[in-house]
């Protein structure tokens, strides 16, 4: 099946319904000239690091743009048309997986003076209607098992899955949010379809009570604020990348699935919980 290039209009200009906009003050639109690829690499930098050398380069970027992959940034209403002026971007390349095309999001950024704003949540939701508009119904990609954060974005607010465990995915990373603690990620998968209503349960209910008691659970604590632990106690932080991979990779490699984080758990001293469920759980 032949990939459908990406359209290269404004977003701006498109009615997106709900959340699936950008917040007030802000507007969504394509990346489509040198200038704005030039502006989306200095934010990949000032995100990850100076030198970030896994920084998707110019060159890939315009060829994603223009052949099925998604490339949308959030800009300051009225200064869209100011390629520094962008303050989040994100971005994915689509392409075949078991014969059925599915879409890689590579990076997701917000600029640090913007975040808590909604712009990730809002961009992720605008990246989903665009691939559904094109055919496109999942999407992976990986994420740090620790940062609790994404944890909750992914798997309670959006309703993705943990599918898989990879150790060491981007190797000895350079990017400063990665130093000292490794690059081990969970593998998510987004059913584009489904999982709006599925994460919208989840998020408004204790795992318990959407899987019900019949269902074998495993809670898997993880640090509340990974990048703190990590810059006032770099050992520590380590031995929670040891700890998690321990319980998590097998589990994973025989099935089970990270389906839920639960931020308030009793169980467990207070530390969030990434739950799991076992295979064939609903």
């Amino acid at each position: 099946m032949p990939l459908t290039p990406a359209r290269t209009v404004h977003l701006e200009t498109a009615q997106l319904p709900g959340l699936h906009h950008a917040p007030d003050g802000f507007v969504f639109r394509d990346l489509i000239t040198y200038e704005d690829f030039v502006a989306c690499m200095r934010l990949q930098e000032a995100t990850w690091g100076e030198g970030f050398t896994e920084r998707v380069p110019t060159a890939i970027l315009r060829i994603a743009s223009t052949c099925g992959g998604v490339l949308i940034a959030a800009f300051p209403e009225g200064e869209s048309h100011i390629p520094e002026a962008m303050v989040a971007f994100v971005f994915g390349l689509t392409g075949l997986q078991d014969g059925l095309p599915t879409h890689w999001s590579d990076m997701l950024a917000v600029r640090s003076d913007h975040r808590s704003r909604g712009l990730g949540l809002r961009l992720k939701w605008a990246q989903r209607d665009r691939l559904l508009s094109l055919g496109v119904e999942r999407m992976q990609w990986s994420f740090d098992p620790l940062e609790a954060v994404n944890a909750r974005l992914n798997l309670n607010t959006l309703g993705a899955r943990g599918i898989g465990y990879v150790e060491s995915m981007y190797g000895d990373s350079t990017a400063v949010l990665h130093r000292g603690i490794g690059t081990d990620r969970l593998i998510a998968f987004w059913d584009l379809p489904a999982s709006a209503a599925r994460g919208a349960a989840r998020g408004s209910q204790r795992a318990t009570h959407v899987w019900g008691p019949e269902t074998p659970l495993l809670r898997v604590p993880i640090p509340r604020n990974l990048q703190g632990l990590r810059a006032s106690d770099l050992e520590r932080a380590h031995q929670w990348r040891l700890d998690s991979r321990a319980a998590l990779a097998p589990h994973l490699a025989r099935g089970w699935q990270v389906v839920h984080l639960d931020d308030a758990p009793e169980a467990s001293g207070g530390d969030p919980c990434l739950i799991l469920v076992p295979p064939g759980s609903p």
